[in-house]
Parts: structure tokens; sequence; C-alpha cells
């Protein structure tokens, strides 16, 4: 079975954390991470994908990209987050 594209519980999870970049909370929006194979071109990628950033980090984001850094932290922090939706839906036959 394959995991949802969409999941509105999980994003307003994702806005409950705080920013991965700078630990404030408080205006934090998802922001869905590429990964190669998992969206096309002009594709949002799935909910799963989502870490929380700042609203005005995440403006600057997509206007002038991230840090080889910011990446590393990113995900990072991805990587414990897909950890945590696939502890969530344990028994959901995923």
């Amino acid at each position: 079975m394959s995991l949802p594209r969409k999941d509105p519980e999980w994003l307003a999870h994702i806005r409950s954390l705080r920013c991965c970049l700078t630990g404030r909370r408080g205006n934090v929006v998802p922001h869905h991470v590429r990964l190669a194979g998992t969206c096309g071109v002009g594709q949002k990628p799935p909910d799963y994908q989502a870490v929380p950033i700042d609203a005005v980090e995440h403006s600057r984001i997509h206007t002038m990209g991230t840090t080889t850094a910011e990446d590393a932290i990113i995900f990072e922090r991805l990587v414990y987050l897909l950890i945590e939706y696939m502890a969530t839906r344990e028994g959901e036959g995923f």
C-alpha cells in the first residue's frame, strides 16, 4: 500500500513545530522537500515530505534557494519526521 499524497492532519502537525532552520515557533509553514522519484516537474511533493519552516525563511528559500548547510539541516529533519510519520501510521498497512 502506498502512502497518501495529501494529509491535512500531518500538515497541521508540521505547522505546530518549531522552524527547523531558525527554531522559531508561530508563523511556521510546511516546506515540501523534493526527493527524486516522488513528484514530477510542476508537482508538489507529498505532504509526508514536509518540514517546518518559518514563513519568512520559506519565502526566501523559494526566491533564493538554500545553502548546502541548510539542505543538510532540512534533510536531517525530514528523515526524523518521516520516521515519526510512519510510526503514527503503524497498523494502517504502510
